[in-house]
């Protein structure tokens, strides 16, 4: 089981797409959010490369303030069934 989370915020801040750290999370919510995501195995890291992502090794299933249109590719690559 995978667990993504998506944290729609009233803090102003630019989004924030599969981080690797929490370091740029801008406050404690976010941060818990991303702790509880999971890391993002290699199939998966692999379909988020494919469609644009800079993802690294450490990237979570973990989106801050993000457009209604990164929730939906964020739902999509988290529901995806296919394994490599």
């Amino acid at each position: 089981m995978l667990l993504f989370n998506v944290h729609l915020s009233s803090h102003p801040g630019a989004p924030i797409l599969y981080p690797e750290s929490e370091a740029n999370l801008p406050d404690t919510f976010a941060r818990q959010l991303f702790r509880m995501s999971s890391l993002l195995p290699p199939h998966i890291r692999e379909a988020a490369r494919s469609a644009g992502y800079a993802v690294g090794p450490q990237a979570h299933g973990f989106v801050f303030n993000a457009s209604i249109i990164e929730v939906i590719k964020c739902l999509d690559l988290g529901t995806r069934a296919e394994l490599p």
